[in-house]
């Protein structure tokens, strides 16, 4: 466990958080654009680091994201349920995520941080991960 309060709890992310985070990450991308096939899982989905529990029941999830540019750069990303941020407890979760997560901002050291090498590890694994989920959706 990484950090508790009375309702909400942050933890590591398992393998059986799988399913929930996709259906998650699915529901984002509808909200984000109709047009998205939200039955194929892109590399933007990242590596998920994080789950947010609220009352036991995963409400959001923390992902390392990789960006295409010339400088690879990577980012934590927050996706919330449309319940908990209905409910007005998005500030709270969003503060228990930055007070969690590494506080670097060098691409790198991120990286380091969570185990892998470089950028380029994350990415291919980010790739591998994706493909993993997609095939397995099938």
């Amino acid at each position: 466990m990484i950090h508790q309060t009375n309702r909400l709890r942050l933890r590591s992310v398992e393998v059986n958080d799988l399913k929930t985070i996709t259906a998650i990450y699915r529901a984002t991308q509808t909200k984000a654009a109709q047009s998205v096939d939200t039955t194929v899982i892109s590399e933007d989905f990242g590596i998920p680091v994080c789950v947010v529990e609220v009352d036991k029941n995963i409400a959001g999830y923390l992902s390392l994201h990789t960006t295409g540019t010339a400088q690879p750069s990577v980012n934590t990303l927050a996706h919330l349920c449309d319940a908990y941020t209905r409910n007005g407890m998005e500030e709270t979760v969003k503060q228990m995520i930055e007070a969690e997560t590494i506080p670097h901002t060098d691409a790198a050291a991120i990286c380091r941080a969570y185990g892998f090498e470089n950028v380029s590890e994350l990415r291919a694994s980010t790739q591998k991960l994706v493909r993993w989920l997609n095939d397995c959706a099938q």
